[in-house]
């Protein structure tokens, strides 16, 4: 009977700490991420001020941050590119270069402007 109890309790305790420990890595994940994001915009904003960049300008970097995190979401894309075989990386670009390049209907690519160099990356 208490053998029974204790189990039962043991069970309960573990299924408790793995689901909350779950959850809070998430949510440590989640403001990890948003201080990166936060550090890194405030750092932008002090280069801005201490080197008296004008509006437009500032505007464009301020913009380019904010593109560049959107599309990595924070990854430093150095790092990775130092982990991965260099054939990988090679076939990674040819395919983002096949998706610029793709047709989109009008008979002409995305980025028609390098159609030329597009017979260096057919990935099959």
């Amino acid at each position: 009977m208490y053998l029974c109890r204790f189990l039962c309790f043991l069970f309960v305790a573990v299924m408790h700490a793995a689901i909350f420990g779950n959850v809070t890595a998430i949510i440590h994940g989640q403001y990890s991420s948003n201080f990166r994001y936060r550090k890194e915009s405030l750092q932008i904003n002090e280069f801005i001020r201490y080197f008296k960049v004008k509006n437009p300008l500032a505007r464009r970097l301020r913009d380019y941050s904010r593109h560049t995190w959107s599309q990595t979401k924070g990854t430093d894309m150095a790092k990775v590119s130092v982990t991965q075989p260099l054939l990988r990386l090679v076939h990674a670009c040819c395919h983002a270069t096949n998706e610029v390049m793709s047709d989109d209907g009008n008979g002409r690519g995305q980025l028609f402007v390098l159609q030329g160099s597009q017979h260096v990356c057919k990935v099959t």
